[in-house]
């Protein structure tokens, strides 16, 4: 009787894990799951920064493959070191469904923006201190511009919303 109560219960559990481990949820909701992650305060690792105000930009690049409904992600890059300096790992994109970006398609390349401004230094602030214009030119561009291989047989960039965040390297109580 309590063999046939746990393989019930297994296989419950396995059937529910199969039909809701990647829901399709809707690129609004995809980017703000996204957004929840990247730019949370339990995430970002703002204090490995040096204790300066700077505009730090990345591009994460996703290879992703969609079978059925779901998706799998097969690569993830990102296009600066920085990237790893802010962030432990980008892994979490793997258990994301992008079904609803790539629609149809069986392969796409997803790109996501990500600009970090890092304004409080000594003291939180309202306004944010200037950034020369030269130096913040090339910094949003390469969050759009990724550069990508010749071979790179992939025809299909999806570009979603830039993931853009104001911090500081202190924590404040």
């Amino acid at each position: 009787m309590i063999r046939s109560i746990f393989y019930t219960a297994f296989f419950f559990l396995l059937w529910t894990t199969e039909i809701y481990g990647q829901q399709i949820l809707s690129p609004q909701k995809i980017n703000e799951k996204i957004v929840s992650y990247l730019m949370s305060p339990n995430t970002i690792r703002t204090t490995q920064l040096k204790d300066s105000v700077d505009f730090y930009a990345f591009a994460i690049e996703l290879k992703v493959s969609r079978i059925g409904n779901k998706t799998s992600v097969n690569t993830i890059n990102v296009n600066d070191s920085i990237a790893y300096v802010l962030y432990k790992d980008f892994n979490f994109l793997k258990e994301i469904n992008f079904h609803s970006i790539i629609k149809e398609r069986k392969e796409a390349v997803i790109i996501i923006p990500v600009g970090i401004i890092i304004a409080y230094v000594k003291k939180p602030i309202s306004t944010i201190p200037l950034l020369k214009a030269e130096e913040l030119m090339p910094k949003i561009v390469k969050m759009f511009n990724k550069k990508y291989d010749s071979d790179n047989t992939l025809s299909d960039f999806i570009y979603l919303d830039p993931m853009m965040c104001i911090g500081g390297t202190k924590v404040y109580d």
